[in-house]
């Protein structure tokens, strides 16, 4: 004879289960955190990339090559819908459309045979928080000392520039494409890992859990245990609800019943089991089962349940 779990024993297995969620979407948020930082290198790549692919056009003019300079560098800061800049080159200059010289500003010299000749500006129209230097990040002056030496490579030796790029150009793209590969596995395991969590939980609430609940309910208790063993029911649902309806949406149609029948079914449990674990009798199981049959299309077909349940959820 199966012993039942006391009180205790189903309030410790939920506190389990709570932890188990709590610490997965810990994991989930660090993801994120380490997804967006990615994002932001991505970015930084995405703009030497577009700088290198510009200055390797040889039938273009310096003047555009300057110009389309200014234009990647907004998109690559980390606020770019406040961010302008400005390349001031001896008496030109060259600006993006929103361009306006403000406090938030940071600056690096463009050099030519060690010889000081202009400068490269970005600015912030708006304050931001305080950060490694005024509000920029300490990546944002490293990317802005990288443009401006290049700057000055561009200007300075423009024919060989265009030969050392054609070399440099390979191995960026390579570095920008693994980093891009591994930002999209990160993203498919977030996904994986968060579906995984929501089927575990959710399977393991309904078959190590309700069964007893269900069983509780149905026994001599006193009102105050009644109203224990509702409130844990309550809880439960709670936690597992959002699960419940991602599963209903694979399959529209099913009752709320038929879905945890199907779901026990995916699941390996015989028919004698999932009697058990729902106190219903083997009749109302096969009759749960033609229905799911019927509404998934399955009537007459040669196809074996589960096998076509488990394709489902890939």
């Amino acid at each position: 004879m199966v012993r039942k779990p006391t009180y205790k024993e189903l309030e410790q297995r939920i506190k389990q289960l709570e932890k188990e969620y709590n610490e997965r979407k810990r994991a989930e948020e660090a993801l994120q955190q380490h997804t967006h930082d990615l994002g932001e290198r991505v970015k930084e790549l995405n703009c030497l990339y577009g700088i290198s692919h510009l200055v390797e056009k040889q039938e273009i003019a310096l003047e555009e090559k300057l110009q389309g300079t200014v234009d990647f560098i907004p998109p690559s800061w980390q606020y770019p819908e406040i961010t302008c800049a400005r390349i001031v080159l001896e008496d030109q200059e060259f600006t993006t459309d929103n361009f306006k010289e403000t406090n938030w500003k940071q600056a690096s010299d463009i050099v030519v045979h060690g010889e000081r000749i202009g400068t490269l500006d970005v600015c912030y129209l708006e304050e931001r928080p305080e950060s490694y230097e005024g509000p920029f990040l300490k990546e944002e002056r490293n990317l802005l000392n990288v443009i401006a030496e290049r700057l000055g490579y561009i200007i300075q030796r423009a024919e060989e520039a265009l030969r050392k790029r054609e070399k440099e150009l390979l191995p960026q793209s390579k570095h920008l494409e693994e980093v891009n590969t591994a930002l999209k596995v990160l993203l498919k395991q977030r996904e994986n890992d968060k579906r995984e969590l929501e089927e575990n939980v959710s399977s393991n609430v309904k078959q190590l859990v309700v069964p007893h609940l269900q069983r509780l309910k149905k026994s001599r208790l006193d009102a105050n245990q009644r109203t224990l063993v509702s409130t844990m029911e309550s809880n439960l649902n709670n936690i597992v609800s959002p699960f419940t309806r991602k599963l209903s949406s694979k399959f529209v149609g099913l009752t709320p019943m038929e879905i945890r029948v199907a779901d026990l079914v995916k699941g390996g449990k015989s028919n004698k089991e999932i009697a058990e674990l729902l106190s219903l009798s083997m009749n109302t199981i096969l009759f749960h089962r033609f229905n799911i049959r019927r509404k998934l299309g399955l009537k007459n077909k040669k196809i074996n349940l589960r096998s076509y349940l488990l394709s489902l959820a890939t």
